[in-house]
């Protein structure tokens, strides 16, 4: 896609009812905008028009390409602090770099919080992308 494309596509998905179609590697994805909180919107991902909930919870192809990948530490402020203090700094480097399961976790999410998050992830995880023209433009 040209940077012309990807302009369009941002202006077709602008709150609060933006919507767009893409052909992503022979996948028919559909991007729109919903409130996925009570206040925020969010860009979701349609795949053929569903999203099914294994994709998030089990690894696969769909989740790799089309899914938000969140990091969040397990440990809070202050039990980090807490750490470091009984332990050190270097303990904490050295644990987070030989295990970092023991105080990472990822989790998947079908919507992105930002056009350039979207954007950026599908152009990393995917070889072909095409956005198909829509009887209206905005």
């Amino acid at each position: 896609m040209t940077a012309d494309d990807w302009k369009k596509a941002e202006m077709q998905l602008t709150p609060p009812y933006g919507f767009a179609k893409f052909v992503i590697d022979g996948y028919n994805v559909a991007v729109e905008c919903r409130l996925v909180t009570e206040t925020k919107f969010g860009y979701v991902v349609l795949i053929d028009g569903v999203f099914k909930g294994e994709w998030i919870t089990e690894d696969c192809e769909i989740r790799r390409r089309f899914c938000y990948e969140g990091q969040r530490c397990i440990l809070t402020g202050k039990s980090k602090a807490d750490f470091i203090k009984e332990f050190g700094k270097r303990a904490y480097n050295r644990l987070l770099k030989e295990s970092p399961e023991k105080v990472k976790y990822k989790y998947y999410t079908p919507y992105f919080g930002s056009f350039r998050t979207l954007k950026a992830h599908f152009i990393k995880n995917n070889e072909s992308i095409t956005l198909v023209e829509t009887l209206v433009d905005l």
